[in-house]
């Protein structure tokens, strides 16, 4: 699972992460940081650069981003592209 915008402390994520196994954390004013044992990982990034190669994360959340977002089509690009296909 991918956040994007999980913002400075990551509050939601850190609560989530052990239900998806390994979470991903983004955000542009958080320290980077890795908690194997509960299982998410927080890095420094924006929407524009998702740090996440094609098919490596099954969900992408985003709250309260886009409005911030100067130009939507310029942002996450290739974003449902990162999520590997549905089982089936």
């Amino acid at each position: 699972m991918l956040e994007i915008g999980c913002g400075r402390h990551a509050k939601w994520l850190r609560g989530v992460a052990p239900q998806f196994g390994h979470a991903i954390g983004l955000d542009f004013e958080i320290a980077a940081q890795s908690d194997a044992e509960n299982g998410y990982m927080l890095c420094v990034g924006d929407a524009h650069h998702l740090p996440v190669r094609t098919g490596s994360v099954d969900v992408i959340v985003s709250a309260n981003v886009l409005e911030h977002l100067a130009d939507l089509n310029d942002a996450l690009p290739n974003s449902p592209a990162r999520c590997g296909p549905v089982a089936g």
